[in-house]
């Protein structure tokens, strides 16, 4: 299995096909909501991800798939080696 498979299937396990919350935003390197409402907003970076309102839910939500490949990419960049989780 390829690093985003494996991180995929770790992901979809702990949060389902969207990351909402604390989840997301943790994946995706924030410090907090705020944080990741400020990219949203534009006044930061843009998050790395599409990043989407879901009807009848509150805050902002990820497809987990995205977040698990662009993790991978992020690993593979950085020479992280296979097996190295960079969520905990």
């Amino acid at each position: 299995m390829s690093a985003v498979e494996d991180l995929t299937k770790e992901l979809l396990a702990a949060n389902g096909e969207f990351l909402q919350g604390k989840a997301l935003w943790n994946s995706l390197g924030y410090r907090s909501r705020r944080s990741l409402y400020r990219a949203i907003a534009g006044q930061t970076r843009p998050p790395p991800v599409p990043i989407f309102k879901i009807e009848g839910r509150r805050g902002w939500a990820a497809r987990t798939r995205d977040v698990a490949e662009w993790l991978a990419n992020v690993q593979k960049s950085n020479g992280a080696q296979a097996g190295d989780h960079p969520i905990k």
